[in-house]
Order: C-alpha cells, then sequence, then structure tokens
C-alpha cells in the first residue's frame, strides 16, 4: 500500500523527515510539497 504525505506549507527540513519516517514503514510513499527546496531535498534523500 502507498502512504500519501501532504507536506505543503511545511519548511525543510520537516517534508524530509515525514519521509524518511514513512518509508521506514512502508515501502511506497509518496509526498506533496509545495516548494523548489524540498523537492531538491527530497530528491537528495531517495
Amino acid at each position: 500500500m502507498k502512504k500519501i504525505i501532504d507536506a505543503r506549507g511545511k519548511q525543510c527540513p520537516i517534508p524530509v523527515i515525514l519521509a524518511k519516517d514513512a518509508m521506514k514503514e512502508e515501502k511506497a510513499v509518496e509526498i506533496v510539497v509545495d516548494n523548489e527546496i524540498a523537492v531538491q531535498n527530497l530528491m537528495k534523500l531517495v
């Protein structure tokens, strides 16, 4: 099952922390963000 996390409006590193914690529990994680810095940091994580 895929977990979806809505991290819109959250500043880094919160989206990265949420994604990292979710990946411990689920194999498929979708994170929704609304700023480019969060996207860049999430790409580094994966």
